[in-house]
């Protein structure tokens, strides 16, 4: 086992971070360590005698979107979570969804802050016409599943989405995303719109 401890002097290019991450790990004061860790724990967080520490797996260094990724949603923990997000033995049903529910409030706070709703629109505004999930991701330098988890919480909010003018995006039959035109208050969904 290897780990690498990441200092604002010493990042350069070569590891796979946003930058806006970066400043937000500096800000908060937070630890980054690269480690080899078993292939199915991509990455963890933990708190203690407020210090805390954000582990990723040495694995994915070279896998920019799902590094992206991963990181974001430990930030989810620290900005959600009390404690740590080591994986412990869930003894009882309630210990599952206690960490179900903690999982879910990481990558809600990730997906909002990394992709804000008026930045994901704005882009939908300048491309709508040529736009994909993979496009999206690529854009936004996360995973595809990450795109999804935006939608889904986006859809939580409300279905149907003003792109600009009669343009929507709507969300109402995840994983399909439509945009679609509406013509003087006659919704065209299923005409000329689009969908992945």
């Amino acid at each position: 086992m290897f780990c690498v401890i990441i200092r604002t002097n010493v990042l350069k290019g070569d590891y796979n971070m946003n930058r806006t991450l970066f400043k937000l790990l500096n800000k908060e004061n937070i630890q980054l360590q690269h480690q080899k860790l078993e292939k199915s724990l991509l990455g963890c967080y933990y708190s203690k005698n407020n210090k805390h520490l954000i582990i990723i797996n040495s694995l994915i260094l070279h896998d920019k979107k799902l590094y992206n990724t991963i990181l974001l949603e430990e930030l989810g923990h620290y900005f959600t979570s009390i404690g740590d997000s080591i994986l412990q033995t869930h003894n009882s049903y309630r210990d599952n969804l206690k960490h179900l529910k903690s999982e879910n409030t990481a990558l809600k706070w990730a997906v909002n802050f990394f992709i804000p709703t008026s930045e994901l629109l704005a882009y939908f505004d300048s491309n709508y016409n040529n736009i994909s999930i993979q496009e999206l991701s690529n854009y936004f330098e996360v995973t595809e599943d990450f795109i999804n988890a935006k939608f889904y919480y986006m859809s939580l909010e409300k279905n149907t989405y003003c792109i600009k003018d009669s343009i929507y995006l709507a969300l109402c039959n995840l994983p399909n995303v439509y945009i679609y035109e509406d013509y003087e208050g006659r919704n065209t969904y299923g005409y000329n719109s689009k969908t992945w």
